[in-house]
């Protein structure tokens, strides 16, 4: 953990509401009015809730008949993960290529900036303006932007300065914002160790900053973070922005038949069938594509045993990773009961990476192309074929990718089918 050796300028940006914002994108018609994100089911509950209801006092994960009864005008929009992770996407792009490669992703709607270079000495609140603004009207999600010299009071910021708002936490104010806090408002807290701290009379972020981090009741509570968290409530929190937790080596999932072992081949191969779909979607909603299979197999013992092979070409393909994906399972298993299997797609490279490489070996093999067979067509055919599964226009084309670098080397840590939301299934 790197912490603060120069005034270092980090911005924490955070989508207002994303799931209910990313809906009014797309129809402005819900601007203004009580909106909920859920399943349309009088049990189920809201992943997200507009301002129109937070107002009153609803809660993101109310079930939809208790919103109905403080706000009856609620309008339930059911999610569509494809836009969410698409537009996010977006976002994280554009900020990537316009104002700093220094970016980490934290989750589908937040990030970190290191703005130190582009600052300088200057006001960081006339470039978050700027970017919240421009966030705005391309995008139309509203956002709001904590400024601080570490990550943790950024994201504190954030957080005191919500909805479409900027708050900006030195050395010399933050004790003031932060420590009258209750200890639920700090970040990286979780719910189950709020009374732990009451019982030490911890009830405050200023409490907490006065501990021993090596008091045995407080250790005990967090371990190894201790110290760490003791150092954040102090404003000694960490500002090492890490580019490389947004790169992507791998993609894949596995399944361990709980029940009973399987021994038909036609039931493991739909088994097979559901994991190769699933990675290959998490690999089309990132813009990724890989050229090696690698099947793991788990027998009666428990022990897991990998094969893989290579593809001729980087592909997100769900048809021809899952022929590639069948032929190693079948070369792999020897027939008897299986306990589990797994799927990978190792690897992985961004899209466009893929193109500037093929570029490369065109140029140094000196390769004639014909007016019908030029490196930009081929590349672009590749693109094509890459978004025949997909439904929407998110890919750009090769002429894009490689002569104006329009998108931004970044890669999201998260896909739509790993945001989730919980419905408790009731009456319609």
């Amino acid at each position: 953990m790197s912490y603060l050796t120069n005034n270092k300028i980090i911005f924490h940006i955070d989508f207002d509401s994303y799931f209910v914002s990313a809906h009014r994108a797309l129809n402005p018609e819900l601007i203004n009015k009580p909106v909920a994100v859920g399943r349309k089911l009088k049990r189920s509950i809201a992943s997200s809730i507009s301002y129109e209801l937070k107002q009153l006092g609803v809660k993101a994960g109310w079930p939809n008949f208790k919103i109905f009864q403080l706000e009856p005008k609620t309008i339930i929009v059911e999610p569509n993960f494809e836009l969410y992770v698409n537009l996010s996407t977006k976002i994280f792009s554009y900020l990537s290529h316009k104002y700093t490669k220094l970016i980490e992703i934290y989750s589908i709607d937040e990030c970190w900036l290191d703005v130190t270079h582009i600052v300088n000495n200057g006001d960081p609140l006339i470039l978050a303006r700027k970017i919240q603004n421009e966030i705005k009207n391309k995008f139309k999600i509203p956002i709001s932007i904590g400024i601080s010299y570490n990550k943790f009071l950024a994201k504190m910021a954030t957080n005191l300065g919500k909805p479409f708002g900027l708050k900006h936490l030195t050395k010399n104010n933050f004790k003031d914002h932060i420590w009258p806090l209750e200890i639920k408002e700090f970040f990286g807290i979780g719910k189950n160790s709020w009374p732990k701290l009451n019982d030490l009379n911890i009830y405050t972020i200023g409490d907490l900053a006065q501990i021993d981090p090596y008091n045995l009741e407080f250790y005990d509570i967090f371990k190894s973070r201790s110290q760490n968290i003791v150092n954040e409530a102090n404003g000694l929190g960490d500002d090492n922005v890490i580019v490389e937790k947004n790169k992507v080596k791998s993609i894949g999932t596995d399944l361990t038949f709980m029940s009973s072992d399987l021994e038909e081949r036609e039931e493991l191969i739909d088994i097979l069938k559901v994991l190769v779909k699933k990675i290959t979607t998490k690999a089309q909603n990132r813009n990724l594509v890989g050229n090696v299979v690698y099947i793991n197999l788990r027998d009666s013992d428990k022990n897991w045993k990998g094969q893989q092979k290579k593809i001729k070409e980087y592909t997100n393909d769900n048809s021809e990773i899952l022929e590639t994906a069948i032929r190693l399972f079948d070369s792999s298993w020897n027939g008897k009961p299986l306990r589990g299997i797994g799927v990978k797609l190792n690897n992985v490279l961004p899209i466009e990476e893929v193109g500037r490489q093929l570029k490369l070996f065109d140029n140094r093999a000196k390769r004639k192309e014909t007016s019908n067979n030029t490196k930009e067509q081929k590349i672009k055919n590749i693109i094509r074929n890459l978004n025949r599964e997909s439904h929407f226009d998110f890919l750009t084309t090769a002429e894009t990718l490689l002569n104006k670098d329009e998108f931004a080397k970044v890669q999201v840590k998260f896909v739509s089918e790993e945001v989730k939301i919980k419905d408790k299934q009731g009456e319609k």
